[in-house]
């Protein structure tokens, strides 16, 4: 699972500029997990525990976060529960879009190695649902 996130998160596209005018920095994925590793099991395999990252990128912490429940998930209502409780507020559209998409993948990736019948409509309108676009420090204007 590890090498399948590897793989969607190695991205060829992170340039100086993005660095310079987004502040964007890509955490390593074992940097990741050993953040995660801090927080103790049994809040972290609680499938009612809701995370939120607020600088989401490419949903690098989410995915393996959800990764990280994996023993707990046994049928597709764990699953649904899973994603539901994952949310992210990221600040460039493409990356909204990548996040969903890598959460996605991931998704579907856990359902077929556990053999899950998934509804991928329903992860799609999670997910829609959970990462947005914004800032999660400058207050939206109405």
């Amino acid at each position: 699972m590890y090498n399948f996130i590897k793989t969607l998160t190695d991205s060829k596209d992170k340039t100086e500029l993005k660095t310079k005018e987004f502040a964007e920095v890509t955490t390593p994925l074992w940097l990741v997990q050993k953040q995660l590793d801090l927080i103790p099991p049994d809040e972290r395999l609680n499938l009612n525990s809701k995370v939120l990252d607020p600088c989401t990128g490419d949903g690098r912490y989410l995915m393996m976060y959800l990764m990280n429940r994996l023993t707990v998930i046994k049928c597709p209502n764990d699953l649904y529960q899973a994603i539901s409780t994952l949310h992210g507020i990221e600040l460039q559209a493409v990356n909204v879009a990548r996040a969903r998409h890598n959460l996605y993948l991931c998704t579907k990736f856990i359902a077929q190695s556990k053999g899950l019948a998934v509804d991928f409509d329903k992860v799609k309108k999670i997910l829609a649902k959970n990462i947005h676009q914004g800032s999660f420090i400058k207050k939206d204007k109405k």
